[in-house]
C-alpha cells in the first residue's frame, strides 16, 4: 500500500535548516549523520583533498534519496530526526521519490573549480522554496551552476514541497510526453528556452495539474509505476528504434546495455580476452578532459565531419563515459540479428591508448557467451551502443532468448548460487596477502585431522559461489570478495576447496557496522563466529554488498603519477637544500610539525611532502583532517557512539582506519596531515598512542591493547610505512602550549614568509604582475613584517604574515593594484585588527602605509 508517509519530513527538515543553520554549521550536521558513507570530501583550491567545508541544503537533502536502500534512507532519517529535533515522524516509505545518482548528488563542483556565488545562490534558492516565492532570476541563475540543471532544481523542489511542485527528472518526462502533454524531454530546451523559466515550469505545472488531477506526489508514484512502450526497427538501416542512449529512470538500480564490438564484432574476440568493452572515437583523447555532453559534441564536430549532426555520437559517447556505471548489464551484439555474451560492468571509464584503436575502455566481467538470433520483433539497433533499460518488454524478450536471469553467476542463476562468509585468522593467514586472481584452498579438517565445524557447508560450496572474505580477531571486518573456484576435492593437503581472490575491499565494513545493520540479525556468523565457513542467504549478501559498495563508494582512485622533487618545489619559494633537508627529517623521524605564521603555506607544503615522501602524486594514500578544542580519543582512534538501535557501539575513529589501510598495503607509503595540530588536547587524542607514534615504536611486535579493546588479542599498531605531518599555526592566541611528551616525539619546521626571495619574484612575474607592483608588496609588507617582530610585547616573530595572501590563484586573470588593494583590505586587515586589538590607530597606520 502506499502510504507517503515522508511527505512531511523533508519540508519540516528544509525549514529547519533555513531558520537555523548556514552553509558551515549545516556541514558539520552533514558529516555527523554521513560520516563514513561516500562523497563527504572535497578536492580544495590549493589542490589538497579534505572532508567537505560547506554545503547547501539541496545538497544535503538530497544525500537522503540517493540510490540506496530504504532501509539506509530510513536509518539516516532517524539520524536527522534526532540531530534536527523534527516533530515529524521517521518516514517508512519513499514512494514517489526520484531517487539521486550517487555519484551526482551535490548541486555544486569541487571547492578548487566552483564559482564564489554558487553555494550563496543554492542557500538563497532554497529559502525561495521553503517561502514557496521562487523567481525567475534565482531559478535560472541556480540552473545556470554546472553541476545543477533543471531536472535535480525540481526534484528537489517536489521531495521539499511534495504538494506544491513536481519534479521533471526523466521518469516524469517521459510519462508525462507519453500521456499526451507537450512537454519536451530535454528540460533544458522547454524551460530554459523561455526568457522567465520559473513561469514557464508553472505553466507546465498547471497544465500537468489539469491532465491528471491528482496529488502532484500520486503523479510522481504513477510516473514511477509507467512502462513505456518499447519502439521497434523496421530493418538494420531504420533510424526509427530505441534512440535513446543511456536513459537513467530515476528509481532503476541497475541500467541494461547493447553494444557492438565493432563493424561485425570483429573486436568480439579481444574484448573476451581482455574483458572489457569498448567505444571508438578516438580522437577526442581522454574523455576526462571534457565537462559534459555538449563539449563532447562540440570535439566530434572539430575533429570528424563537421557537415553533420554529432548528437548521436556525443550521446553514445557520453552515455559510455558517464551513464554506464559499474554493475550495469551490458549485452553484446553482431549487426542486429545476433547477440554473442553479456556480462556486468566492473569498473569505470578509463582511457586506453595502448590499445590499437577502440581507446575508451571498461572492465567487463563475462557471464555467458553463444550465438543468439534475435527475431524481427527484437532485432538491435544499429547504433554502436544502446539504453535499452526503460523499454521493459524488449529487455525481457532478449533476457528470454539468452536465457537471463536477474541475480546471475557464470554457470547459475541466483537461485542455483550460493554465498559464504570466509573467516580468516591474522595470525595466521591474511586476505591481504593474497593478490586479486589468486587462487588459495582451504581444508576441510584442522591440522589435528578433525573435521571443521558445519563440515556439511564445505560439502556444499560449488564454482561460481562468492564469498565474503573476513578477518576475524582482533581486526574483525571484511577485506577481500572471493568466489569459489572449484569444489571439494583432494590435494597433497587432504579434502579442500579452492578460491579465488576478485576485490579487496579498499575501505572494510567492520564487525560492530554489521551487528547495526537491520536484516542480518539472524546471519549466522553474526551469531556465534565460532568456526571457518558460513552460509549467508541471497538477502544477506546483498546487504552486506550494498554496505561495502556505500562506504567506499568515495574512494576515488586516482591515476598514480610520478613526483620528483623539481614538480614539489614549483611555487614554493623553497631552495632545494632547504626542501631536502626537511624531507629528510621527515624519512627519519617520521613524525614533523610545520609551523609559522598565518600564509607561510603550511598546508600546501605538507601536501608537497607528502607527495614527494611518496615519489609519486596518490592522494588516496594521503588523509588529511583538522583539529579543534572538542576534538576527542574517540574520534581520532576509537570509542562508542549511538548507533540506530537506541544504544552505543564501537566505532573506530579516522586514524585508526587510516593505520589499517597503510597496514595493507605496507610496501607504499602513507602520509597522515593533521591541520591545526595544536587546536587539540593532544594528549587525550593520542592516548596510548603518544607512545607508538614514535619511529622506534613501529610495527607488529610493539602493538598494544587500546582503551576500549573488547579482548586481550586486541591489539593495535602504527605501521611502519605512516608518516605524520602536522601543522601549526604561531599566531593564535588562543592555543595552549603543545605537551612536553608530543613535542619530543616531534620535529619541528619553522617556515617564515618568503616575501625577499627570487624565487617569491619570479613566481608573481609568471602571473603578468607588474614589477612596479611586485616591489611595493614585497618591500611594503617585509616593512610590515619587521615591525610586527619587534613588538616583542604583544607579537614576536611568530606573527609575521606570511606570502600565500599575495599568491595568485587560478580564479582570477587580471592580477593589478585593485586586486593588491582588496587583498590589504579585506584579508591583511582583519588579521591586523586581531593582532592590535586594543590599538585601532596602529591598525588604520600600518594598512595605510600598505594602500600607500
Amino acid at each position: 500500500m502506499t502510504q507517503f508517509t515522508w511527505l512531511p519530513f523533508f519540508e519540516e527538515m528544509l525549514s529547519i535548516i533555513c531558520d537555523k543553520y548556514d552553509k558551515t554549521t549545516l556541514c558539520e550536521v552533514f558529516h555527523q549523520i554521513f560520516k563514513g558513507t561516500g562523497s563527504t570530501s572535497d578536492k580544495y583550491s590549493d589542490g589538497t583533498t579534505g572532508p567537505l567545508r560547506e554545503i547547501d541544503p539541496l545538497s544535503f537533502i538530497s544525500f537522503f534519496n540517493r540510490g540506496i536502500t530504504d532501509d539506509n534512507r530510513m536509518k539516516f532519517c532517524r539520524k536527522a530526526k534526532t540531530v534536527f529535533d523534527m516533530n515529524s515522524e521517521t518516514p517508512t516509505d519513499f514512494d514517489g521519490i526520484p531517487a539521486a545518482q550517487n555519484q551526482k548528488t551535490w548541486f555544486f563542483d569541487w571547492e578548487k573549480n566552483r564559482h564564489v556565488n554558487d553555494i550563496s545562490n543554492l542557500w538563497m534558492f532554497s529559502k525561495k522554496i521553503n517561502e514557496e516565492k521562487i523567481d525567475n532570476d534565482i531559478f535560472k541563475a541556480v540552473s545556470e551552476i554546472k553541476q545543477t540543471g533543471i531536472a535535480k532544481m525540481t526534484q528537489l523542489m517536489f521531495i521539499c514541497k511534495p504538494t506544491k511542485y513536481v519534479s521533471f527528472d526523466s521518469r516524469n518526462r517521459t510519462y508525462f510526453h507519453d500521456k499526451g502533454l507537450f512537454i519536451d524531454l530535454d528540460p533544458r530546451q522547454e524551460v530554459l528556452r523561455s526568457p522567465r523559466p520559473y513561469d514557464r515550469y508553472l505553466q507546465l505545472l498547471d497544465e500537468i495539474k489539469k491532465k491528471f488531477n491528482k496529488p502532484l506526489f500520486q503523479i510522481s508514484r504513477d510516473a514511477y509505476l509507467y512502462e513505456p512502450e518499447i519502439p521497434e526497427p523496421d530493418d538494420e538501416e531504420s533510424e526509427d528504434s530505441i534512440e535513446s542512449i543511456g536513459i537513467d529512470p530515476a528509481n532503476e538500480k541497475i541500467k541494461y546495455w547493447i553494444i557492438a564490438p565493432g563493424e561485425q564484432a570483429r573486436l568480439w574476440k579481444h574484448w573476451l580476452q581482455e574483458h572489457i568493452i569498448a567505444i571508438g572515437w578516438d580522437d577526442l583523447g581522454d574523455l576526462n578532459q571534457y565537462k559534459n555532453k555538449d563539449e563532447v559534441g562540440r570535439k566530434l564536430q572539430e575533429v570528424y565531419d563537421s557537415s553533420k549532426s554529432q548528437d548521436k555520437s556525443a550521446y553514445m559517447v557520453n552515455a559510455f563515459f558517464k551513464e554506464m556505471q559499474p554493475g550495469d548489464i551490458v549485452f553484446a551484439k553482431k549487426g542486429t540479428r545476433k547477440l554473442l555474451g553479456y556480462g556486468v560492468v566492473k569498473s569505470d571509464y578509463y582511457y586506453a591508448p595502448d590499445y590499437e584503436e577502440y581507446h575508451h575502455v571498461r572492465k567487463v566481467e563475462w557471464v555467458k557467451t553463444g550465438d543468439w538470433d534475435l527475431p524481427d520483433n527484437t532485432k538491435a539497433h544499429v547504433k554502436t551502443l544502446t539504453g535499452i533499460t526503460q523499454y521493459s518488454e524488449y529487455l525481457d524478450r532478449i533476457k528470454k532468448i539468452v536465457g537471463f536471469e536477474d541475480g546471475f553467476t557464470e554457470n547459475n542463476n541466483l537461485s542455483a548460487r550460493n554465498f559464504w562468509w570466509l573467516n580468516a585468522n591474522p595470525k595466521i593467514w591474511n586476505f591481504s596477502d593474497i593478490k586479486i586472481g589468486e587462487k588459495q584452498t582451504y581444508t576441510t579438517h584442522n591440522e589435528k585431522g578433525n573435521k571443521r565445524r558445519i563440515y556439511k557447508h564445505f560439502t556444499q560450496v560449488q564454482p561460481g559461489d562468492l564469498v565474503i572474505g573476513y578477518l576475524a580477531s582482533p581486526d574483525k571486518e571484511i577485506t577481500a570478495i572471493c568466489r569459489i573456484s572449484k569444489g571439494l576435492h583432494r590435494n597433497a593437503e587432504g579434502e579442500v576447496f579452492e578460491f579465488e581472490k576478485i576485490e579487496d575491499i579498499t575501505i572494510p565494513v567492520t564487525l560492530e557496522e554489521l551487528k547495526d545493520t537491520p536484516g542480518l540479525s539472524n546471519c549466522e556468523p553474526l551469531i556465534n563466529n565460532q568456526g571457518s565457513l558460513f552460509k549467508l542467504t541471497a538477502d544477506e549478501y546483498d546487504l552486506i554488498r550494498s554496505l561495502i559498495d556505500e562506504k567506499n563508494e568515495a574512494e576515488i582512485v586516482v591515476e598514480v603519477t610520478p613526483y620528483p622533487i623539481e614538480k614539489a618545489l614549483k611555487g614554493l619559494f623553497f631552495k632545494r637544500e632547504e626542501f631536502e633537508d626537511i624531507l629528510e627529517v621527515l624519512r627519519f623521524k617520521k613524525n614533523i610539525i610545520l609551523q609559522g605564521a598565518p600564509g607561510v603555506g603550511k598546508t600546501f607544503i605538507a601536501q608537497r611532502l607528502a607527495f614527494t615522501l611518496m615519489e609519486e602524486k596518490a592522494p588516496q594514500r594521503v588523509q588529511m583532517i583538522q583539529f579543534h578544542q572538542s576534538y576527542s580519543y574517540e574520534d581520532f582512534i576509537q570509542g562508542y557512539r549511538p548507533n540506530d538501535k537506541e544504544n552505543f557501539a564501537l566505532k573506530n575513529g579516522l586514524f585508526h582506519e587510516f593505520c589499517k589501510k597503510a597496514q595493507r598495503d605496507p610496501d607504499n607509503k602513507y602520509v597522515f596531515i593533521i591541520d591545526e595540530i595544536n587546536r587539540g588536547n593532544l594528549s587525550k587524542i593520542f592516548g596510548e598512542l603518544m607512545m607508538l607514534i614514535e619511529a622506534d615504536k613501529r610495527g607488529k611486535e610493539f602493538a598494544v591493547p587500546l582503551t576500549y579493546a573488547q579482548a586481550a588479542d586486541e591489539k593495535f599498531y602504527i605501521p611502519e610505512n605512516l608518516y605524520l605531518i602536522g601543522t601549526m599555526n604561531t599566531a593564535d592566541r588562543s592555543l595552549a602550549m603543545v605537551d612536553y611528551a608530543l613535542r619530543r616525539r616531534f620535529s619541528f619546521i619553522s617556515l617564515s614568509p618568503k616575501f625577499d626571495t627570487s624565487e617569491f619574484r619570479a613566481f608573481m612575474k609568471s602571473k603578468n604582475i607588474d614589477a612596479d607592483l611586485i616591489e611595493k608588496i614585497i618591500a611594503r609588507m617585509t616593512a610590515l613584517n619587521t615591525e610586527i617582530s619587534r613588538d616583542e610585547k604583544n607579537l614576536g616573530i611568530g606573527y609575521q604574515i606570511g606570502h600565500s595572501f599575495f599568491c595568485p590563484t587560478d580564479g582570477l586573470t587580471t592580477y593589478d593594484h585593485a586586486w593588491y588593494q582588496r587583498v590589504v583590505r579585506h584579508e591583511i586587515r582583519p588579521l591586523l585588527e586581531e593582532y592590535w586589538f586594543d590599538n585601532l590607530e596602529d591598525v588604520n597606520r600600518h594598512v595605510k602605509t600598505l594602500l600607500g
